[in-house]
C-alpha cells in the first residue's frame, strides 16, 4: 500500500490580518470555526485535480472559504461548450488554459490564496511528487480515465490496486498513513462527506457537529 505523509510546513500562520477578520467575519463568529478554525483554513494545503465541473465551483468555495494554498491540477483548455457548468470560467476564456483561467478567478475572490499550478496530467509517474505536498486531494475529475495506474489510484485512494478512483473522491492526508481518510465519490446522502461537488474539504479542516448543507 502507498504511503503519505502530511507536508511539514517550515512555517504556520499563527494571526489573522485585520484584512482577513474582516473577509471572514461570517466564519469567526460561528463557535464552530472562531478564529482558531480560520487559521487552520489558512495554514491547509489542499490539491484540487481537476478545473471542470466538478473541481470549479468546489476552487471557488474553498478560495472563497479561506484555505491558505490550492494546488490545482490541470491540462486542458476552456471551450465554449464548458460555460454552463465549469462556472469558474467565463467567455472570455475561450481557449485560454483552464489551470489559468482558475486562478485568475480564485485570485479575484480571494488574493490571500497561494494557487500552486500543475499543468499536467496526473498519471502513475508524477502523483505521488505532487500529492505528498498537500494535506487533503479532492478528485473533480469528471471521467475516471483522468487518472490512470494501480499507483495513482493507491495513491489518491490509500486502497492499494483500487481499479478506479471514483469520481468526486476526497482523501486527506495525516502525519501517519494509517490514519489517512478516504471518501469514496458518487455518494450523494446530505450527511455523507463525500463527493466534491455534495461535501466541503473545509469541514475535514475544521470539524463541525452539524450535518453538510447540500441537497
Amino acid at each position: 500500500m502507498s504511503t503519505f505523509a502530511a507536508p511539514n510546513a517550515t512555517s504556520r500562520a499563527t494571526a489573522l490580518t485585520k484584512e482577513e477578520i474582516e473577509r471572514y467575519s461570517r466564519h469567526l463568529i460561528l463557535p464552530e470555526v472562531g478564529v482558531e478554525g480560520q487559521l487552520k483554513l489558512k495554514n491547509a494545503r489542499v490539491l484540487l485535480v481537476g478545473a471542470g465541473g466538478l473541481g470549479a465551483p468546489l476552487a471557488l468555495y474553498l478560495s472563497a472559504a479561506g484555505v491558505g494554498t490550492l494546488g490545482l491540477v490541470d491540462f486542458d483548455v476552456v471551450e465554449r461548450s464548458n460555460l454552463q457548468r465549469q462556472v469558474i470560467h467565463g467567455t472570455g476564456d475561450i481557449g485560454r488554459k483552464k489551470i489559468e483561467s482558475a486562478a485568475a478567478s480564485i485570485a479575484a475572490i480571494n488574493p490571500n490564496v497561494r494557487v500552486e499550478r500543475h499543468e499536467l496530467a496526473l498519471s502513475s509517474e508524477n502523483a505521488l511528487d505532487i500529492i505528498k505536498n498537500y494535506e487533503i486531494v479532492a478528485d473533480g475529475t469528471d471521467i475516471t480515465e483522468a487518472i490512470r495506474g494501480p499507483e495513482v489510484s493507491a495513491t489518491v485512494s490509500s486502497v492499494a490496486a483500487n481499479p478506479a478512483v471514483p469520481q468526486g473522491t476526497v482523501v486527506e492526508f495525516t502525519m501517519s498513513s494509517a490514519d489517512s481518510h478516504f471518501y469514496p465519490g458518487i455518494a450523494r446522502d446530505p450527511n455523507t462527506f463525500g463527493t466534491a461537488d455534495s461535501a466541503d474539504p473545509t469541514r475535514m479542516l475544521v470539524p463541525t457537529s452539524h450535518p453538510a448543507p447540500y441537497t
